[in-house]
């Protein structure tokens, strides 16, 4: 069997005044390992630019398996 990277998305969920029970953002194509360092710094950004607290963060990463000639 053959795995090969397809993509990376990470999910990131934020709280504030306006939406109390959370709201989700979704960030596509990143890249294959994405690290708790980047996560990190990419909720202290949406914090500052939203005035939200950040979650919690979901990272999906697909790979396609096939079959091995």
């Amino acid at each position: 069997m053959i795995k090969v990277w397809t993509k990376t998305g990470v999910n990131v969920k934020l709280v504030g005044p306006e939406h109390e029970k959370g709201i989700r953002r979704g960030f596509a194509n990143t890249t294959e390992e994405v690290s708790v360092e980047q996560i990190s710094g990419l909720a202290r950004v949406l914090e500052t630019i939203s005035n939200d607290k950040f979650v919690e963060a979901s990272i999906t990463t697909t790979r396609k398996v096939s079959q091995g000639n």
